[in-house]
């Protein structure tokens, strides 16, 4: 999710474990530790895929977070008397603050690499945009009231309320994708395609229209559910996925890496002479977020080059779409 948003939930976690009297310090605390794990933006590694990739890795392992969680409470109790009389509600605070954020960015598309150094696919629950406002609204409310009024009778209950909203509407998600999910196989099996790989992503800043993207050897579908209108099932779109440039990129490192990354769901296509590989899970056909020329034509056919990052900009016109689609 968006840091605003880890800032909020670590806030209100922290808030909701301290004690009464120690809530704004927890909720600053919370706030710190839920934005900690992003920091890893900051690391600049062997080129664009590489970044893309090794994001949401080591930083967001529960491997990783746990024992420092342990260490950071540890070096607390010696630091601070409030920590050492309060010892199991100031672990919760550190701990439930730094977990919560990676916990909650699975359920993104991105994927998070939740038990690193463990080698496997990113787990990516797909059930929430990065950004929800349903969702973060209420963690936001919570913090700044827990903020300005941190021993306010109501305290407890605003910050109960905010966790509770923002946790039932995770859960609806998981209930919408459920049955987006059985809605896309019933329409895929109509389409004669055995044994599908597909997913489903619910549409920019809601959880009404939902995205739903299908693998199919040399082509992809493409197509959208919407509650709103759900009598309409879902229209598949079909586009090119270039699996034949695999066969000719083998020795490809950037290549290899992404395909593990996106779980296979990869559009290669030439453009202007270059070879650009798209995640297609964040973004819609033609356009995506995530682009990098990984090859270009030479006497020799296709050559390998460093990865190189291509922009895709992101206009008020595809927001619109978005809506028109709910």
């Amino acid at each position: 999710m968006d840091s605003l948003t880890q800032l909020a939930l670590g806030a209100t976690v922290g808030a909701a474990c301290a004690p009464k009297q120690h809530r704004r310090s927890a909720a600053i605390v919370g706030g710190m530790l839920g934005t900690l794990p992003d920091l890893d933006v900051l690391i600049s590694y062997q080129d664009p895929v590489d970044n893309f990739t090794r994001h949401r890795g080591f930083s967001h392992s529960l491997l990783v977070l746990v024992p420092a969680a342990f260490f950071l409470w540890l070096l607390a109790c010696q630091i601070f008397d409030a920590v050492r009389t309060q010892r199991l509600r100031w672990f919760l605070v550190i701990a439930l603050s730094l977990v919560t954020h990676p916990i909650l960015d699975a359920h993104t598309i991105y994927g998070t690499q939740l038990f690193w150094p463990i080698v496997a696919p990113p787990l990516m629950w797909s059930t929430i945009f990065i950004i929800d406002p349903l969702y973060s609204i209420p963690l936001f409310i919570s913090t700044i009231y827990v903020l300005l009024k941190p021993g306010g009778q109501s305290s407890n209950t605003v910050v109960a309320c905010g966790l509770i909203i923002s946790s039932i509407y995770l859960l609806w998600s998981w209930y919408a994708k459920s049955i987006v999910d059985n809605e896309a196989r019933r329409e895929i099996s109509l389409l004669g395609i055995q044994s599908p790989v597909f997913f489903s992503v619910p549409t920019p800043f809601n959880t009404l229209a939902w995205r739903v993207v299908v693998m199919d050897g040399d082509q992809y579908l493409e197509g959208y559910y919407s509650f709103l209108n759900s009598d309409n099932g879902i229209k598949f779109a079909s586009f090119p996925s270039g699996n034949h440039f695999y066969d000719v990129l083998t020795q490809s490192e950037g290549l290899n890496r992404l395909r593990w990354f996106s779980h296979g769901f990869l559009e290669l296509r030439k453009i202007d002479g270059k070879l650009v590989a798209s995640d297609i899970r964040m973004g819609a056909a033609p356009d995506y977020v995530f682009r990098f020329v990984l090859a270009k034509d030479q006497d020799a056919g296709l050559v390998p080059i460093p990865p190189e990052r291509l922009r895709t900009p992101y206009t008020w016109d595809r927001v619109r779409k978005v809506f028109d689609r709910i």
